[in-house]
């Protein structure tokens, strides 16, 4: 057992030996700066891919992978691109903004969105919807130039009563008096 262990032991120190001393020196001399012209049937083993930085939608990233030897092979990965999300223009009115055709990406934030602010009610002139009188208020409306569902209504006050001068209401006889009265003259 013990001859078979010394054997074991021997033969794995042979083969580290092989591959320290040939193998990995032979990547450097083949590749390397201090190649020397030795083991010129060296072929890089170089293990899986790595990332290293990972490519957004506007900047490349870059990934390696390295050989047993020490080597480092890198490739620059490509700028994904923005992945759009395109939206229809929608109007801006009296009460709601609006905003102009756009796109949004999917994997960052960006946005060419513009908004458009609400425009505001744009009334015409006023019109008389009940005449005051000297008892009662009267009322005027306006409609929005945009949108006649929208209308603005206030109200006039009543006049004051314009007196005219006295008038005989009854005139008088013997046994009563006369009545005499101011009435408005808008009436």
């Amino acid at each position: 057992m013990k001859k078979f262990s010394i054997k074991i032991y021997t033969a794995v120190s042979v083969i580290c030996l092989i591959f320290c001393s040939v193998i990995l020196p032979s990547c450097k001399d083949n590749y390397g700066a201090g190649n020397s012209g030795n083991d010129v049937g060296h072929i890089h083993t170089y293990g899986g891919w790595t990332t290293v930085k990972i490519p957004d939608c506007t900047e490349e990233g870059k990934r390696e992978r390295v050989c047993i030897c020490g080597d480092k092979q890198s490739e620059v990965i490509n700028s994904l691109g923005h992945d759009y999300i395109f939206h229809e223009a929608k109007r801006a009115d009296c009460l709601n903004i609006g905003w102009e055709k756009y796109s949004d990406c999917t994997r960052c934030d960006f946005s060419d969105y513009v908004e458009k602010p609400a425009l505001g009610h744009e009334f015409g002139d006023w019109s008389v919807t009940v005449e005051p009188s000297c008892t009662d208020k009267g009322s005027e409306t306006r409609v929005c130039l945009r949108d006649c569902s929208f209308t603005e209504t206030r109200q006039i006050d009543a006049f004051e009563h314009i007196e005219s001068e006295w008038l005989v209401a009854e005139k008088p006889d013997c046994e009563t008096d006369g009545i005499k009265i101011k009435v408005c003259e808008k009436v």
